[in-house]
């Protein structure tokens, strides 16, 4: 009798992808090792390219070439979660494996996405603990340290495989990029996208939107299950040209902090009670006194950042109360262009 091998899905919503990302991203798609006793599947969701991905030369060679790649359409969904809940939809794994656009994964990806899969049948959602950054020839301004590199474009370097069940956020989780996540947490969230019970990223009014992989991370978590991240797990992430202009970091800055607390309410409900807005205000004054002392000299995108986060954070507590922002709040943020 012969045994059934086993499905892991890839899935990668794009649209209107930069053409050298997504060609090395195919490339590396094609390169990955496959574990014994497994097939894979890569769903490609196009979401509203403005020209069909699956004309371009070497979409259509991969096509031509791989009837385990296929490209679906989603010109429904306004915005990123609907066509990540399609491409879940699509997929026919035990498990799905998350793939930006501008990332590539290293070969022996799956190899270790099955390993840890099955190794610890507890975690539900596995995160890359070693993502290597691709400035694309850019140069890296005086403000990109460490901290941000890892908080907007995920890099990492941990050496210890690792996972937890904090209802918050846990310093293994690894969310976004390259994130493995077992069929059952997946499908869960794409079905409360579809019912309307999240829909925080799609009220959300900031210009760079956040919150969809987090919520991914924390329906594991809801469900039972631990998420964790492992250096065994390693791709390498694109910074795009433009994404390391403070404009657009200031903006990137608020949408994450803007996202992070209606994004967990929306997964783990409000036993405990909402924060308070006064509270809010007084634990967010003195990162905001401090911020804007940087503003006049040398820590000038220190201090624009770190405002744009706690404007971002102050939104948040507002979101969740369903309540307007009030007049200084919206005049903050208008002065500092953060959405």
């Amino acid at each position: 009798m012969t045994d059934v091998p086993r499905l892991i899905s890839l899935l990668t919503c794009t649209r209107n992808p930069d053409p050298l990302l997504f060609d090395r991203l195919v490339a590396g798609v094609e390169a990955l090792e496959v574990p014994a006793g497994w097939e894979r599947e890569w769903v490609i969701v196009d979401h509203r390219s403005t020209s069909a991905l699956a004309d371009r030369p070497a979409v259509a060679a991969a096509l031509a070439r791989s009837p385990w790649i296929r490209v679906v359409t989603e010109s429904e969904a306004p915005r990123v979660a609907g066509a990540r809940a399609r491409s879940i939809d699509e997929a026919g794994g035990e498990a799905v494996v998350l793939l930006d656009d501008d990332c590539v994964p290293a070969p022996d990806y799956l190899q270790a996405a099955v390993r840890l899969l099955d190794a610890h049948p507890e975690v539900h959602c596995w995160g890359p603990g070693r993502v290597t950054l691709d400035l694309m020839g850019q140069s890296a301004p005086d403000w990109f340290d460490a901290h941000w590199r890892t908080t907007f474009f995920q890099e990492r370097s941990a050496t210890d495989t690792a996972w937890s069940r904090v209802r918050g956020w846990a310093p293994s989780y690894a969310s976004g990029v390259g994130m493995v996540m077992r069929t059952a947490p997946a499908r869960e969230y794409a079905a409360r996208v579809r019912d309307g019970r999240y829909v925080a990223t799609t009220r959300s009014t900031a210009s760079v939107v956040c919150g969809e992989d987090a919520q991914m991370l924390w329906t594991a978590i809801l469900l039972g299950g631990a998420a964790g991240s492992s250096p065994t797990l390693a791709l390498r992430h694109a910074v795009r040209e433009g994404r390391l202009d403070l404009a657009y970091a200031r903006r990137l800055t608020f949408g994450l902090r803007e996202s992070v607390l209606p994004c967990q309410t929306e997964v783990f409900g409000t036993s405990a009670g909402l924060p308070g807005r006064l509270r809010a205000v007084r634990e967010q004054a003195g990162p905001v006194f401090r911020a804007l002392l940087k503003l006049p000299g040398e820590q000038h995108a220190h201090g624009v950042l770190e405002l744009a986060g706690s404007l971002g954070a102050l939104t948040s507590v507002w979101r969740v109360h369903e309540r307007p922002e009030p007049w200084w709040l919206r005049a903050f943020i208008e002065r500092l262009r953060t959405r």
